[in-house]
């Protein structure tokens, strides 16, 4: 992998606009950010700078999805009897 610390300058605040255009939320959309550029980080593929962006923005897609699925798992039940 080429510089993390360059590769992160470069695309840290595209990846964020795309998950704050995904959630809505500027502090959700920077645990997405967080969390894509880790999981880039313990990657072990061999990157290519010209499919760089679109990778980290189908990584921050995935995170989004996921983090989306894990939260409807916890929604509070409703007192009602039915």
């Amino acid at each position: 992998m080429s510089n993390f610390e360059e590769i992160y300058r470069t695309y840290s605040e595209d990846v964020y606009r795309f998950s704050r255009w995904l959630c809505g939320d500027p502090i959700e959309a920077e645990d997405i950010v967080s969390e894509t550029f880790v999981r880039l980080w313990g990657s072990r593929d061999d990157l290519q700078v010209a499919t760089l962006k679109a990778y980290l923005l189908t990584i921050a897609r995935i995170v989004y999805v996921s983090r989306r699925r894990r939260s409807q798992r916890y929604e509070p039940l409703s007192d009602s009897p039915h």
